[in-house]
């Protein structure tokens, strides 16, 4: 491409980007800190204090990436400090660590292109060999060599469309170490493509052009490709289309620019409301997260107290904690199914605990039987509020809990993965409604409702409140049985209710 046909280019960009760029400005350069991307002694010393206070539920393998990034922003959640994933000078004086200026080795503009190349590779060919990865990396350089793509590593890899994984998110999941070596080796010259500036899965790839190119090598899935003699022609022709096309462009953007000055009240205040909305979400998220940490910590005492009176004080305030998660749990903008297993471990616990508090006070005593199961439930909520915390990074940065619709995303995920993994603890036998004994002996002390007249009930009860309509999700049978309802509200929300 001569230089002619890029000034052609440039000028497009600035024609079509310009409105755009003013919306962006370059960061002053960071002082030492460590973050995502970031290796060595310091890493492994924030992974191991944040692992003994709870924060932390991943390897200590100083190796900072998105699981160290979700419990920093837990831990500056905690401790009122600005939720960035990043530990800065505040973050690393409210942990005790100490940051130098080699704290940020990895982020110099060489360990920076690396690793943002490292990413590119684990998005592209994470699956391959790693003769494969190392031959996508060289792609990757062979563009930065050639002159008709950006000559930076980052100006390859954001060019757009160019790659997948910038373009669906992947590139977002961080990397390897096995993608990192790769791309040294391709660094220090290792080519598997011979040169090669295309390559294309033949399994997924629908575009004719690209199929056209000649074939160098076929490494795994991946078929390595040549530019082809007629791609200064192609790149010409294209390059007078688009020029073309920018007087029109430019026309438009004129238009929407009128046509969003019209809308930007409105969607100034649609934007407050969502922003209100959020913060009740990620409140009640929070919320859950440590009450059911607090749980955890009261059950473990209660296995190992023997003082009736400090027995009650801590059952007292399990009841208290599981209370309030259940209420969180409700406030969550998820689909009641992917919730029932945490709501359904609240109230037992809430419920078993109850029936322990009835028993001190009728001169009782809990059993080494009742203890093991007290430790059951502490381990479910250990494993929990890990999960929980786990993915405090995606609620506190990026992800929007009112935009997750009914699968709730990655966090309902989340939920329905700790239903099949969280909740491992004996049956619990005891004089309750939530017990697991199938035993006649004991009855329930109310008498059985039908799952409409409860669903009835619950309408009577919440209509004053707001309450548009309730809709019966199902039954979780116990010795009493135990309705599930998702409560439409008139303003649009919902509520997830249990009712026994």
């Amino acid at each position: 491409m001569g230089k002619k046909t890029k000034i052609i280019v440039a000028v497009l960009a600035i024609v079509c980007c310009g409105g755009l760029l003013l919306a962006f400005s370059a960061n002053p350069a960071d002082a030492a800190v460590v973050k995502q991307g970031s290796q060595g002694a310091i890493v492994t010393q924030i992974q191991t204090k944040l692992k003994n206070w709870g924060y932390y539920t991943g390897e200590v393998d100083g190796v900072f990436g998105s699981k160290t990034k979700s419990a920093v922003i837990y831990f500056q959640r905690v401790n009122g400090l600005t939720r960035d994933g990043i530990v800065g000078e505040k973050t690393a004086a409210a942990m005790g660590v100490t940051l130098s200026s080699s704290s940020s080795t990895s982020s110099s503009p060489a360990n920076s292109d690396l690793y943002l190349m490292a990413r590119a590779v684990y998005g592209e060919a994470r699956g391959e060999s790693y003769t494969g990865k190392v031959a996508v990396a060289a792609v990757i350089l062979n563009r930065v060599k050639s002159a008709d793509f950006p000559d930076t590593i980052s100006g390859v890899i954001y060019q757009p469309w160019a790659f997948t994984a910038v373009h669906d998110g992947q590139i977002n999941m961080g990397t390897d170490e096995e993608c990192i070596k790769a791309c040294k080796d391709a660094l220090n010259g290792w080519d598997p493509t011979y040169g090669c500036v295309f390559y294309y899965n033949p399994a997924t790839a629908t575009n004719a052009w690209i199929r056209s190119r000649p074939v160098a090598v076929t490494i795994g899935k991946h078929v390595f490709c040549k530019r082809g003699e007629d791609m200064s022609k192609v790149s010409k022709l294209t390059c007078g289309i688009l020029a073309g096309l920018a007087v029109v462009l430019l026309a438009v953007v004129i238009r929407l620019s009128v046509i969003n000055a019209g809308l930007t009240e409105r969607n100034g205040k649609m934007e407050e409301y969502g922003v209100r909305l959020e913060s009740m979400y990620d409140k009640a998220y929070f919320e859950l997260t440590d009450s059911i940490r607090n749980m955890q910590s009261n059950l473990s005492k209660l296995t190992v107290s023997s003082g009736r009176t400090m027995q009650q004080s801590l059952l007292a305030e399990i009841i208290g904690q599981a209370d309030s998660a259940q209420s969180d749990i409700g406030s969550l903008p998820l689909e009641g199914g992917c919730l029932m297993k945490s709501a359904e471990f609240v109230n037992k616990t809430a419920d078993y605990c109850s029936y322990l508090m009835n028993k001190l006070a009728s001169g009782g005593s809990i059993t080494a039987e009742e203890k093991v199961n007290l430790k059951g439930l502490a381990k479910s909520s250990k494993t929990l509020g890990g999960k929980l915390c786990e993915m405090a990074g995606d609620v506190g940065c990026g992800t929007l809990l009112r935009d997750l619709g009914e699968n709730g995303g990655g966090i309902g995920m989340g939920f329905d993965e700790m239903n099949r993994a969280a909740f491992d603890y004996p049956k619990l036998i005891y004089d309750g409604p939530f017990s697991d004994a199938r035993d006649d002996s004991v009855k329930p002390r109310l008498p059985a409702m039908t799952s409409g007249e409860v669903r009835d009930k619950v309408a009577e009860e919440l209509t004053p409140f707001g309450a548009a309509s309730v809709e019966y999700k199902g039954r979780l049978s116990n010795k009493a049985d135990v309705y599930n309802y998702e409560v439409t509200m008139m303003g649009g929300g919902a509520l997830y209710v249990q009712a026994t």
